[in-house]
């Protein structure tokens, strides 16, 4: 089995202390945050500590990415990767299902649609951000909206009169899925 060589690990946390060094992320950064409460509290260190030792600089795209889809990336980080310049790494914290809010309304405003359609799906956004959503001049940014289970009824049917049949036939269909789960 190849493996990739993984940076040191902060304060000197190597993964031998549990005999598995594959519990790392490849990042220097154990991957159940959890299994630090002993090491954290033991070193006398506080979580926003460590969090901060987190270093985004020396990693590439791939190590971006799987930090940005972890549910154990502190917020602090899931807020830096937000401004990654690559699409693909801003997509994968608009898809964390622990991004905040306010960082999904800033990741809905992004200047590539991949980010904007992923955020579309996300029922958690604000209902200012879905009408914004659905206003978008790409097509698949709308579908995304349309199948969003948070749109409301209205912005619905304002999508079934689109202009691009697949937002039409994609509302449509969500009507329809809508009214047969409430009867």
């Amino acid at each position: 089995m190849n493996r990739v060589a993984r940076p040191a690990a902060p304060l000197g946390l190597t993964g031998e202390h549990e005999g598995n060094t594959e519990r790392w992320w490849g990042v220097g950064v154990p991957a159940p945050y959890s299994n630090l409460g002993e090491e954290q509290r033991r070193r006398g260190m506080e979580r926003e500590k460590l969090e901060e030792m987190v270093e985004l600089e020396g990693l590439d795209g791939f190590e971006r990415e799987r930090l940005a889809q972890s549910s154990q990336t502190p917020l602090r980080v899931l807020e830096a990767l937000a401004k990654d310049w690559r699409t693909w790494v801003r997509q994968a914290v608009a898809g964390n299902h622990n991004t905040p809010p306010e960082l999904l309304e800033q990741l809905g405003r992004d200047e590539m649609w991949q980010v904007r359609v992923t955020v579309a799906h996300r029922p958690e956004i604000s209902e200012r951000l879905i009408e914004e959503l659905a206003r978008d001049p790409k097509y698949l940014v709308r579908c995304g909206v349309a199948n969003n289970p948070s749109t409301p009824p209205e912005l619905l049917i304002q999508l079934v009169r689109d202009r691009n049949r697949t937002v039409r036939e994609t509302a449509a269909r969500v009507i329809l899925r809508r009214m047969r789960g409430s009867s």
